[in-house]
């Protein structure tokens, strides 16, 4: 049972739509933050490599014997969820 069902907001539909169409809404702003925030990081820092994010660090699912299929099927019911991936 969700947040909505427990406050009684999954029979209106039109309630239901303006969370979704709120939640989208901050999930899109809080990428685009994030994005702005490293790119501002790397070029603060004069980096070429990596994202900005300063880790400095790169590692590949291959390293650690998984791979993307893999993953996906693992996180599956977290990332459908929570909409995190496109």
């Amino acid at each position: 049972m969700d947040v909505l069902d427990r406050c009684g907001f999954s029979e209106d539909v039109h309630i239901n739509q303006v969370y979704e169409t709120k939640l989208d809404a901050y999930l899109d702003n809080g990428k685009k933050k994030r994005a702005a925030a490293a790119a501002a990081k790397k070029k603060e820092s004069g980096s070429t490599k990596g994202d900005g994010s300063g880790s400095g660090h790169n590692y590949s699912m291959e390293e650690f014997g998984l791979n993307r299929a893999e993953v996906d099927l693992l996180f599956k019911e977290y990332t459908d969820k929570y909409r995190l991936c496109t």
